[in-house]
């Protein structure tokens, strides 16, 4: 299906795994409290149930955190720009996976059993996981997309159909770099958007309708403070800034949204966490 294709915020980056993980583990134990499914027998239990839900939860959200860490180590920076709903749902399910692998080792804790660790146990352990997590994402992560999509395009539309602002005064403005004799004077009127490559910075110039490129050794952080008295260039993304009395389109999708730019093919993002700032600067 066609849904599974679309694009999809990454959550999972490093300085939100730990809220998320809290947030797992407060409705997760929740729900085994209130809920007490898949019909146990707590006859065999070594402790209260509270105990034994406690042994579970902290258990699957320490195999979370793992595990996405791991999966954080092992991808490269650019799977936000590239994330699918198809492979958050197939990233949960592995981590899914895992928890159930995790809990099924957790059974001779909790379970007095002889038969903990037999392969019907095992089975049952990825059943119930499953049964939990996976029916759960593939709800939620569908209805997340619509919403997101939902909201980014009505934004989209109603900047591309505000009317434009007249022009800006050009200014320019001297731009010191890490090397001092690549320092140049930027005219404002001129600067497209400037893109993040490693330790150097490209920029995208618009010189008599044709487009130029010019790399320096700076990083965005430093151009963004040399350009910040600047009203109409924004911050869209962490390799992106963009001077937005240059944008032609915006569009809208789950991730964020996507700006064309004149004279040139290329598309930027901004991200969601940048929407704020440029929904500020779009509103004049």
């Amino acid at each position: 299906m066609q849904i599974f294709q679309q694009p999809y915020p990454y959550f999972f980056q490093k300085k939100r795994i730990l809220k998320i993980a809290g947030y797992i583990f407060t409705i997760v134990f929740i729900f085994l409290l209130v809920f007490r499914p898949f019909n146990i027998d707590e006859t065999e239990h070594r402790f209260p149930y509270v105990i034994t839900a406690l042994i579970q939860v902290i258990s699957s959200t320490l195999i979370f955190v793992i595990a996405i860490r791991g999966f954080n180590y092992l991808i490269n920076d650019k799977v936000e720009e590239n994330w699918t709903v198809l492979k958050e749902i197939g990233l949960l399910s592995f981590v899914f996976l895992c928890i159930g692998i995790g809990n099924f080792f957790v059974r001779n804790i909790i379970y007095n059993n002889a038969n903990n660790l037999s392969w019907h146990y095992l089975i049952e352990e990825l059943t119930h996981t499953f049964l939990i997590g996976v029916f759960i994402t593939i709800i939620y992560t569908l209805t997340n997309t619509e919403r997101l999509t939902r909201l980014h395009k009505k934004f989209a539309a109603q900047v591309t159909t505000k009317p434009k602002e007249k022009p800006r005064t050009e200014t320019i403005i001297l731009i010191e770099t890490k090397n001092e004799t690549e320092s140049f004077a930027l005219s404002t009127h001129q600067f497209l958007f400037a893109k993040a490559e490693g330790n150097y910075v490209e920029f995208y110039l618009s010189e008599e309708e044709k487009l130029q490129k010019k790399l320096c050794r700076i990083t965005l952080t430093q151009l963004e403070e040399q350009l910040k008295y600047v009203p109409a260039i924004v911050r869209t993304h962490r390799a992106y800034l963009v001077n937005t009395d240059h944008i032609q389109k915006i569009e809208g999708n789950a991730q964020g949204l996507k700006l064309s730019i004149k004279v040139t093919p290329e598309i930027i993002p901004v991200s969601r966490g940048q929407i704020p700032a440029f929904r500020h600067v779009m509103n004049g």
